[in-house]
């Protein structure tokens, strides 16, 4: 009977501390090029890579709804918010009102292979 218990607390603990809905993913975006975006749902990591080969780091707000709300940062002005659709076929930059630069627009996007950027995660300055 002790033994069931302790198996019973074990496997509680276990499923508590290892969330759900966890992953890690990559999705690959259209826009003059190609860029790609990496999640990592556990720690709310996100690392966007350029056309260019720029690499900015972010975090995963919410995800509501479906959808996958996350902000890169970027240092001097406001963040990029962007949200990825629960379908991960189109990621939404978010306008900013009164910002020429920043007018928002709809990318088509599918899901690739897990991309390494993740490791870097620390490592990546705002932009």
């Amino acid at each position: 009977m002790i033994e069931k218990a302790r198996a019973v607390s074990l496997l509680m603990l276990l499923l508590e501390a290892t969330p759900a809905n966890a992953e890690q993913f990559t999705v690959r975006c259209a826009n003059q090029g190609y860029y790609h975006v990496t999640f990592d749902t556990d720690l709310g990591r996100v690392v966007f890579e350029s056309v260019a080969g720029l690499a900015l780091k972010g975090r995963i707000e919410t995800a509501a709804a479906g959808d996958t709300v996350f902000r890169l940062l970027k240092s001097g002005t406001k963040d990029f918010e962007v949200v990825l659709a629960e379908s991960r076929d189109r990621i939404t930059w978010v306008a900013i009102p009164g910002d020429n630069t920043r007018q928002g627009t709809i990318d088509k996007c599918n899901q690739v292979g897990l991309r390494p950027i993740l490791s870097e995660w620390d490592l990546i300055f705002p932009y």
